[in-house]
């Protein structure tokens, strides 16, 4: 062994020098140094040609671990100052070795992180543009940009390459963000920037079905087909919300006799005035007017028929048997019994027949029995003078009460010598009922001017005919036009009936539509024909004699006053009293309670009544005897009179005064009276001998 220090050759084993006296260390801890750094030197070589099985930093702390140990070994075996030179020469070699490992992971962590920084990027833009929307041409660009960043090695050539990639990605984001800006305004317009008040059920389903497919689009990224769809939608809205024209539609008849279900009778016709057949239910829209706010409300329609076929229609035949008639009664015969057939009485069409001549008589009251009306028509004989106005008035308030749609057909000759009532008086009740009348003149004689001008006035027409062919064409297209009229009901407000209704109709067809306003009070048809039916049926019951025809009309509540008071009045005159109902009109509307009203009225009968001259008539100083004695007087001698039947003719207008109450069941009836009747004016414009007229 050899001294650390002057190199000398001592005894192995010896601790210090025998010549210089320097400390020595032992071969052991000679030997243990050795194997350190030789274990040092193979590590390093290790993490030279490993790097794929181990990383740059973990083979640095390992060898900082090694260090630290040989450090530690070092000091643990160096037990003296000779160690202090190798210590140092060891520390240095490790720190440069460290160096050197640093300097190579630096250079080879470089390099491995500029490569995964371009694919990391490019990866990264490839599944952000998978998130866009994207173009036939914007998809091929980035399936060539993908191509071009793997062949594109130098960093020159990547960053060129990059910033076009860029443009590309904001020139998709900027135009999927204007997609779907504008798929959205789409969807908001759809949603709320249309009036669909005109639109058909399908349409709205359509319309729902179309919004759903938009969103579905949407979200999937189909712009494109999605704003198509869109436009697709706004067409259809356009159509639905532009108002049809071309047809003119007209409210021809209302009947609010079943309030709060309300029937408007529309009559519908093209350019060129030929009536509109067959139209569908779908196409006819409502609204109503609010009151609080003045817009229109749709409403629900539940029923929109022609009347052919549909529904039914009431017919008051009025026929002149007066004694002018006589040699044309045989052809009114057949013609009207031709008519008959042609009656729809399937569907409930109902016919009443008025015969006329001094008085009116209610031959036939409505009735849907065929053989019946063809009975009374060929019993039908002349006889007596023409009371054509006074009928005339009688049949379109008979025919007022009716449910459905209703008219008046008359034949005559014209003449008139009976009627209190004047042909501008016919003209204001029919017009105030809406009942068109139809009159069918016989004969030449007759003034045509005068027939026409109450014909045409009240929605119907006159015309003339003088044989069976063409009496028959004229029923016939009287009986067609009233049956293409068109019934639209719908339900109102239960409170409402003393409110103005005022409704706007449209009929929205496919190439052509029409549009109609109107407005009406239900209370001023309601109880007019409530109070119109009561008062038929009392002149029924009165002409049979029976107050049960009152009770199984039902228009009167049994347990009031007014069924009591006039069943006793019928008993008491049924032999000596007939009546004709001229007009009833209720003037004033009181309402109670949601279950009762207060009416009042204006009543104008034509009374035919049977007394004796000398109990009756020949000592009473009323106005009415007093009358009857002067017209007598122009014929006979008073001394004859006494002890004759006299038939006194006279015309009366009452007030009336009702309480009207809904039963339980929920139908309105005339209950009691509030008050007696006023007499407001009496009129005995004839009288004679009985059997002697």
């Amino acid at each position: 062994m050899y001294c650390s220090q002057c190199g000398k050759k001592i005894a192995d084993g010896s601790k210090f020098c025998s010549f210089c006296g320097k400390p020595q260390e032992s071969e052991q801890a000679l030997n243990s140094e050795h194997a350190i750094n030789s274990e040092y030197a193979i590590n390093n070589e290790h993490i030279t040609n490993s790097d794929e099985r181990t990383t740059i930093e973990e083979n640095t702390a390992q060898n900082e671990t090694i260090y630290q140990a040989s450090n530690e070994m070092a000091k643990q075996n160096s037990n003296s100052q000779s160690s202090g030179f190798k210590k140092k020469f060891l520390v240095m070699g490790i720190g440069l070795a460290a160096v050197i490992i640093g300097v190579v992971f630096f250079i080879v962590y470089q390099s491995k992180l500029q490569a995964q920084s371009w694919e990391e990027w490019v990866l990264d833009y490839k599944e952000e543009m998978a998130a866009y929307y994207l173009s036939d041409k914007q998809e091929t660009s980035l399936n060539d940009f993908m191509v071009q960043s793997v062949e594109a090695e130098k960093k020159e050539a990547q960053e060129t390459l990059k910033v076009e990639m860029i443009a590309l990605k904001e020139q998709v984001v900027s135009e999927n963000e204007k997609y779907q800006s504008d798929i959205e305004t789409g969807l908001n317009q759809i949603a709320s920037g249309y009036n669909l008040t005109f639109a058909f059920e399908d349409e709205l389903s359509q319309i729902e079905t179309m919004q759903s497919e938009i969103k579905s689009m949407k979200e999937n990224k189909q712009y494109p087909e999605a704003l198509a769809r869109i436009k697709e939608c706004q067409a259809l809205q356009e159509k639905i919300q532009t108002v049809q024209s071309g047809w003119n539609v007209s409210i021809v008849q209302r009947d609010v006799s079943q309030y709060p279900k309300v029937k408007l009778y529309l009559d519908i016709r093209d350019e060129m005035g030929t009536p509109i057949e067959n139209l569908n239910q779908k196409i006819f829209f409502l609204s109503q007017k609010d009151a609080q706010s003045g817009e229109y409300i749709k409403r629900e329609i539940t029923s929109a028929l022609q009347l052919n076929q549909n529904e039914s229609i009431n017919i008051n035949l009025v026929a002149d048997v007066s004694g002018s008639m006589d040699g044309d009664l045989y052809t009114v015969k057949g013609i009207m019994n031709n008519f008959l057939n042609t009656v729809q009485f399937g569907v409930g069409d109902q016919i009443a027949l008025t015969e006329f001549s001094d008085t009116s008589y209610l031959a036939q009251n409505f009735t849907s029995d065929k053989s019946s009306i063809i009975e009374q028509v060929n019993w039908m004989d002349t006889y007596g003078g023409t009371k054509l106005y006074d009928t005339l008035i009688e049949s379109v308030m008979r025919v007022y009460g009716q449910s459905g749609a209703k008219c008046v057909i008359a034949f005559t000759d014209g003449f008139d010598n009976r009627s209190v009532s004047s042909a501008d008086d016919v003209v204001r009740v029919a017009q105030n009922t809406d009942i068109p009348i139809f009159i069918i003149g016989i004969g030449n004689d007759v003034d045509h001017n005068l027939l026409s001008y109450m014909a045409s006035s009240t929605g119907g027409y006159y015309t003339n005919a003088t044989n069976l062919s063409t009496m028959q064409e004229i029923y016939n297209s009287i009986y067609t036009a009233q049956k293409q009229v068109y019934c639209l009901e719908y339900q109102a407000d239960d409170e409402s009936m003393m409110t103005l209704q005022d409704v706007s109709i449209y009929l929205r067809g496919e190439n052509a539509g029409g549009t109609v306003e109107y407005a009406y009070t239900p209370s001023d048809d309601f109880f007019d024909m409530l109070l119109n039916n009561f008062l038929n049926s009392y002149i029924e019951a009165l002409t049979v004699g029976d107050p049960l025809v009152m009770e199984r009309a039902g228009y009167a509540s049994t347990s009031g006053g007014v069924y009591k008071e006039t069943s006793q009045y019928i008993k008491k005159h049924k032999d000596k009293l007939s009546e004709q109902l001229l007009q009833a009109e209720v003037i004033d509307v009181q309402y109670i309670d949601k279950d009762t009203y207060e009416i009042t009225s204006n009543e104008i009968y034509d009374i035919q009544w049977l007394r004796d001259y000398t109990n009756d008539i020949a000592e009473d100083t009323s106005d009415e005897s007093t009358s009857a004695r002067n017209l007598l007087f122009r014929y006979y001698p008073e001394e004859y009179l006494h002890g004759q039947a006299i038939k006194v003719y006279k015309s009366r207008t009452l007030k009336g005064h009702y309480r009207v109450k809904r039963s339980p069941e929920g139908r309105w009836q005339i209950a009691d009276f509030t008050k007696s009747y006023e007499i407001l004016g009496t009129n005995t414009y004839n009288a004679h001998i009985d059997g002697e007229e």
